[in-house]
């Protein structure tokens, strides 16, 4: 099931920039998500050979009540 949260990977929205596209921004520094051009996705700085890229989503600091639940069988 997709993500609710719009910048979260699995959302239908979430969109990667393409490095090759001019009206795409310039991926800035830090931990990204990175797709080279195998398709393969990466967490990581920007690198030469990387294709498209979004910004990597934030962890909740706090669990919610349903991380408790046990899995199912």
């Amino acid at each position: 099931m997709p993500s609710k949260d719009p910048l979260h990977p699995s959302h239908p929205n979430h969109t990667y920039f393409d490095v090759c596209n001019r009206n795409d921004p310039r991926p800035p520094g830090g931990q990204l998500h990175l797709l080279n051009e195998g398709g393969v996705c990466i967490t990581g700085p920007y690198r030469p050979g990387v294709r498209y890229w979004t910004y990597k989503p934030d962890v909740p600091k706090d669990p919610a009540p349903e991380d408790f639940l046990p899995l199912p069988k």
